[in-house]
């Protein structure tokens, strides 16, 4: 099973450093607002801006990670991989894109989830786990269920 590579730590490392420069990088409010902005979680002050902006983005590589490769199975279909997720990663993964996609579609997928006779209730608090969706979703589940 494949994932999406990584960015490695030193092209990471040397992106973070050149946008923070001191003398023609992102002031100090502007890493927290980029960060903030991207969901990111901000160590805050106290250290340096280079690895202020780093460390967020070496902790989110870790997280999605496991998001890509949760509930996924790769099966071969006429001579090429396809990689083809369960119902729950689905719906986890509808909720984590609503923003693109549109909450209207995430709860519509939902729904037709919770119709269907093949559910696990457990099994999608499991992939709402792993896709980092389980407090956005669990209002939607508790209301419909």
């Amino acid at each position: 099973m494949s994932a999406i590579a990584r960015l490695d730590a030193a092209p990471l490392e040397a992106l973070c450093m050149t946008l923070a420069d001191t003398s023609e990088g992102l002031t100090g409010g502007e890493i927290g607002t980029l960060l903030t902005e991207c969901s990111l979680d901000d160590p805050g002050g106290g250290i340096t801006k280079w690895r202020r902006m780093l460390e967020p983005h070496n902790v989110q590589q870790r997280k999605d990670g496991h998001a890509l490769t949760y509930d996924v199975e790769v099966r071969k279909l006429e001579g090429v991989d396809v990689r083809i997720t369960s119902r729950e990663k689905t719906v986890a993964d509808c909720f984590k894109y609503r923003n693109k996609i549109g909450l209207d579609v995430a709860l519509e997928a939902l729904r037709e989830y919770l119709r269907s006779r093949k559910r696990s209730i457990d099994q999608l608090n499991k992939a709402a786990e792993a896709c980092r969706v389980a407090r956005v979703m669990r209002p939607y589940l508790e209301a419909l269920a």
